[in-house]
């Protein structure tokens, strides 16, 4: 039997985007025996909705910064404003160390370059539970993914584009 992680909404108007995340987010979950949930928007607005529809089920929103309707850290704000006991995740395609800071500023629980390693996005959401693991919080901050380590300390992307490592303490 499969154990059920949280649901993750991907929010990306590209097609091509949205099923590559869908296909290796629900291929990774297979090889462990877990059983994911992806949903999908196109936009904003729709991306709202399906919240609101599913959000029993969804426990990460990955959001795109550039959509149809909205663009920038608006579509952050709105979302978070509109959904906010979401866990929102941005997905860009920029690495702008500005961006990633304010976008954690206003409320991301982190900040995922799409032009990042594959293997530290999956490490990231291996970390969060998201592929039937038990959920734990890492501390993600800054502009980037969190690489994985097998001790309690987390490397995280300062806003000045630099690594770190961060101990639990």
């Amino acid at each position: 039997p499969c154990e059920t992680a949280p649901g993750i909404l991907v929010v990306d108007d590209h097609d091509l985007v949205r099923l590559g995340l869908r296909t290796l987010l629900m291929s990774q979950a297979t090889s462990v025996g877990a059983a994911l949930e992806v949903h999908e928007a196109r936009s904003l607005q729709s991306a709202i909705e399906a919240y609101r529809q599913h959000a029993a089920r969804i426990g990460l929103v990955l959001l795109d910064l550039n959509l149809p309707d909205s663009r920038g850290l608006t579509g952050l704000q709105t979302f978070l404003a509109e959904c906010p006991g979401a866990r929102v995740v941005v997905l860009s395609g920029s690495t702008d160390p500005g961006l990633t800071r304010r976008a954690v500023e206003l409320g991301a629980a982190a900040f995922l370059a799409k032009s990042a390693d594959l293997q530290s996005v999956l490490d990231y959401l291996h970390r969060e539970g998201f592929f039937g693991a038990a959920a734990g919080s890492s501390a993600t901050s800054g502009g980037g993914t969190p690489a994985g380590t097998e001790s309690d300390d987390t490397e995280v992307w300062t806003a000045g584009g630099q690594r770190v490592r961060l101990t639990r303490r």
